[in-house]
């Protein structure tokens, strides 16, 4: 009984704590955990604290009319809270971060003249949101601001608003309209991420820069104008907007233009990316086209294949893949080119130069091979291809990107020459339906693999047989001028095939020089082979170089 007596006691004493322990010292009110139902915000408080109301059951608040800042998290998950106001004459001038986010029933709320600066995820989550009046105080729309918003179908951003940052309608999925002021300047990363009510946007004159993904995932997006006055734009704009027809420019734009539908630089120097609803059974890119950008075609399921100019200067990664490409087209240059249809070029790293894999066209079928020399697959590289049942990677391969076999439906089996696993990242296999892939290296190299990382998530098949990829064309061989053949006595019978002397040099795979002669003109000659097994024969002409691999 004296138990009970001490513990109703001490129940007693604690419970105005816990249902009203607010305090408000030298204007700043905190404590309001406790409370619940309809409160107002007395006039002498200046400053409602970090956490104040933090997970309170107020259903409603009025905000005093002096109060000047609504610290971090002040109205945080606040199951309850359905409004929010604020009183005539209010001075409020910041907000936190995490004020009103993760307030499920919370619908509306207009937040006064006078308000400069809103922290970040403000709304975050508050799955209730219909309407939301912002003054025109407020230049800059915070990060993660209305993230998850999901029953916000209107939104019109106030003149005066020059900045929407990163993610802040990331979400909102219901969001149809919205209004862009005149004064807006810069759209960040994601800004309208999965906004799968907008059916079209019209981006307003004085917009300057558009940053990479802003409209990513705008599934039903279907038409977009840019305006003249935009100076910059990021990579990958309008990714995975399945349904987009065209990508529009204002006349006037110094920057930009549109051709075909397809974003252009204005000097068509640089092609930006294109719609995924673009349809062509051989695109063209023109000849004065320098750069295509990240992801340019990515997800361009009706685009069948693609020739690209031999002036080529820079090809950004994904820019070819998970499309509808049955071929690419090219005659190929000293820094990117075709090898059995694949696009592979060349990097210039802290080791030298090296050889990249870069895209395969995803329609094709069958077996993918990444040929002999390659030293790293791109990011991306096979990314769609749903066709192909097996991969054949080299002996120098050193590593491979992320989401390389992402798509890859049908890859039943992996062979690797390497006896050294190349280095895989941790997004290397997303997308691969590992229960079904199939894993063959030399045995050998078999417990290497198992103990590597990621690929020891990969089931292990039969012992690896058949030749290696052969030696991988340099970007120069479009056109053979020497004609080798092995004897059996050992001999490499070499002729020459072109108008000018051939410089000839024989090393091992390790690099050792072993031998060099110089043909003349379409002259004769043999090399010795000392011992069985792999040799490079390089051969320099006045036009081109050129590696094969020689296996006696």
């Amino acid at each position: 009984m004296k138990h009970y007596y001490l513990l109703a006691l001490i129940g007693v004493l604690l419970l105005p704590l816990s249902i009203s322990a607010q305090t408000i010292v030298d204007g700043v009110l905190s404590g309001c955990m406790g409370l619940s139902g309809r409160y107002v915000v007395p006039d002498e408080v200046t400053k409602i604290d970090n956490f104040a109301f933090f997970s309170s059951s107020v259903t409603e608040v009025v905000i005093g009319k002096n109060v000047q800042e609504i610290s971090n998290a002040a109205f945080q998950n606040c199951m309850n809270l359905e409004r929010i106001t604020f009183a005539a004459g209010s001075k409020l001038e910041r907000i936190g971060d995490d004020v009103f986010s993760d307030c499920p029933k919370l619908v509306e709320i207009a937040l006064p003249e006078g308000l400069q600066q809103m922290g970040v995820r403000t709304f975050w989550l508050n799955e209730s949101l219909k309407q939301v009046t912002l003054p025109t105080t407020l230049d800059t729309l915070p990060k993660y601001c209305f993230q998850g918003c999901t029953a916000l179908r209107k939104m019109s951003l106030p003149e005066g608003m020059k900045v929407i940052a990163e993610n802040a309608f990331s979400g909102c999925e219901n969001l149809m309209q919205v209004k862009l002021p005149s004064t807006l300047d810069s759209i960040a990363t994601k800004a309208f991420y999965k906004n799968l009510g907008l059916f079209s946007l019209s981006i307003p004159e004085g917009v300057r820069s558009i940053a990479d993904s802003a409209f990513m995932r705008c599934e039903n997006l279907e038409t977009v104008t840019l305006p003249a006055s935009l100076e910059r734009v990021g990579a990958k704009l309008f990714r995975r907007c399945s349904e987009l027809t065209t990508i529009s420019v204002s006349s006037g734009s110094k920057h930009f233009i549109s051709r075909d539908g397809i974003l252009y630089s204005a000097d068509l120097k640089t092609l930006y990316e294109a719609p995924a609803k673009l349809k062509s059974e051989d695109y063209k890119i023109p000849a004065e086209t320098e750069t295509i950008y990240h992801y340019a075609f990515y997800e361009c399921p009706e685009v069948q294949g693609i020739t690209i100019p031999q002036t080529i200067k820079r090809i950004g990664i994904a820019a070819l893949v998970n499309n509808g490409m049955r071929q690419f087209t090219f005659p190929g240059n000293d820094k990117y080119w075709l090898e059995e249809g694949s696009l592979y070029y060349k990097a210039t790293t802290s080791a030298g130069e090296q050889i990249v894999f870069m895209a395969h066209p995803s329609e094709a079928e069958g077996e993918a091979i990444v040929a002999y020399g390659t030293s790293y697959v791109s990011d991306y590289a096979l990314a769609g291809c749903h066709k192909i049942s097996s991969l054949r990677l080299p002996s120098t391969l050193l590593g491979m990107g992320a989401f390389v076999l992402n798509g890859c439906k049908e890859l039943k089996d992996i062979s690797s020459y390497a006896i050294e696993p190349p280095v895989l990242t941790e997004e290397s296999l997303m997308g691969l339906a590992l229960p079904s892939v199939q894993l063959h290296v030399y045995p050998e190299a078999m417990q290497k693999y198992m103990n590597a990382p990621y690929w020891q998530l990969i089931l292990h098949g039969d012992d690896l047989t058949g030749e290696e990829p052969r030696a991988i064309a340099s970007p120069e061989q479009q056109t053979t001028e020497l004609i080798w053949s092995y004897q059996p006595d050992g001999m490499l019978h070499l002729e020459s095939q072109s108008a000018a002397a051939i410089q000839v040099a024989l090393y091992s795979t390790d690099g050792i020089h072993m031998a060099t002669l110089e043909l003349a003109p379409h002259a004769t000659a043999q090399l010795a082979l000392p011992t069985a097994g792999i040799y490079l024969l390089r051969s320099t002409s006045a036009h081109s170089t050129r590696t094969e691999r020689i296996i006696r």
